[in-house]
């Protein structure tokens, strides 16, 4: 029952990717890789999903790197330490970013700055 069950989560991701429902295709593709942890196509998928979102690089490179453990073919190797290369190379740069923010002069003892403005004026 749970092999029928990860192939039809497994299928609703791929319905909810097309139609641009990543939410809900994640949660599928995490519940395909609750029961199959080795399903390569669902790690794949889910690192390309959160690799939309910069704010989930740690969880697209985990997913990403394990699909490429887990991947025979030469073609979709070089596909996924593209895709790999591309979310490492701007985390390098948004954490040099950060690095060389410069940062506004310490207020005086005892003060912490404006008051934060009235939400009901």
């Amino acid at each position: 029952f749970l092999l029928v069950e990860a192939r039809a989560q497994y299928k609703r991701a791929l319905i909810m990717m097309q139609q641009n429902r990543n939410l809900e295709a994640a949660r599928a593709l995490a519940r395909t890789l609750e029961i199959l942890p080795d399903h390569l196509a669902a790690h794949a998928n889910l690192g390309a999903i959160f690799s939309n979102n910069e704010r989930a690089d740690a969880r697209a490179l985990y997913h990403l790197n394990r699909a490429k453990e887990l991947e025979t073919d030469p073609g979709r190797l070089k596909s996924l330490g593209e895709l790999i290369q591309r979310i490492e190379a701007r985390r390098r740069h948004r954490e040099s970013r950060a690095s060389e923010t410069p940062k506004g002069p310490e207020p005086p003892p005892g003060e912490t700055g404006p008051e934060p403005a009235d939400p009901n004026p």
